[in-house]
Parts: C-alpha cells; sequence; structure tokens
C-alpha cells in the first residue's frame, strides 16, 4: 500500500487509562477525537511503570504478542499498522500517519506524566493498606 494513502490523524493523542479492578495498572493507546480509539497495546500492562524510567525507548517497531503492531517513520510522518487482536492472521485492519513532531510530542508527554500517576497509584494504594 503506498504510504501516501495512509490517513492523517491531525487530532492524535496517545492516552494512558487505568484498568481499574484489575492488577494490570495502566495501559496506553493512541486516540483521536474523530475517529476513537485507533491502536492500543493490549499486552502492555503497567505502561506507567515502564514510561517513568531512565532507560524508556519509544516503540517504534514490530511488535508480536498475540497481535501486532508496526511502527515506524518516513520523511515527516509516523506511520502505524496494527492487526486485529483477536484474528493477526488476517493482517492489518488499521493503518494511518501521524506527523512525527506531533507524535514524539505526544510520547513526551506521556513520559512527563508517568512520574506523577506512579505517585498517586502509590499513595492510592498506601491509603488503602493503611486503612485496614
Amino acid at each position: 500500500m503506498p504510504l501516501e494513502v495512509f490517513p492523517l490523524i491531525d487530532d492524535f493523542e496517545i492516552v494512558l487509562e487505568q484498568i481499574r479492578g484489575t492488577s494490570w495498572g495502566y495501559h496506553l493507546a493512541f486516540f483521536s477525537e474523530k475517529r476513537g480509539y485507533i491502536a492500543s497495546f493490549p499486552w502492555w500492562d503497567h505502561v506507567e511503570l515502564d514510561l517513568s524510567r531512565p532507560s524508556f525507548i519509544m516503540p517504534s517497531q514490530d511488535f508480536e504478542q498475540g497481535w501486532e503492531i508496526e511502527i515506524f517513520p518516513d520523511g515527516e510522518y509516523m506511520y502505524v499498522l496494527e492487526s486485529a487482536f483477536d484474528d493477526p492472521q488476517a493482517g492489518y485492519h488499521r493503518w494511518f500517519r501521524v506527523g512525527k513532531e506531533h507524535y514524539l510530542i505526544e510520547w513526551q508527554t506521556a513520559i512527563e506524566a508517568s512520574p506523577q500517576i506512579v505517585y498517586l497509584s502509590n499513595l492510592e494504594y498506601n491509603e488503602q493498606k493503611n486503612k485496614r
């Protein structure tokens, strides 16, 4: 598929969401106000802990864990392709592009938010533990 036919997501966001009622912590998703959820990392539990590590490196490669997501740069854009979580052999069912600068800013925002998320999660946990 030619790269110029990938839809451009101009309202791209990275969203960190807590999976309440589980021990999975936060998950990360790519989101668009116009299109909703456009890609996710379903196996990446406790993303807030990884993002807050000094050694963290943004994903920009293939991931295969029961589903596949491919992220790569080309020129001024980042391209994302994702297979269906429950049927990865069917091929990619989502693909889009984002301005590279916008993409990197969203990652930086998520990375900068993660220490506060970790701090608040630990605070909440310790408050609940101390009530026992």
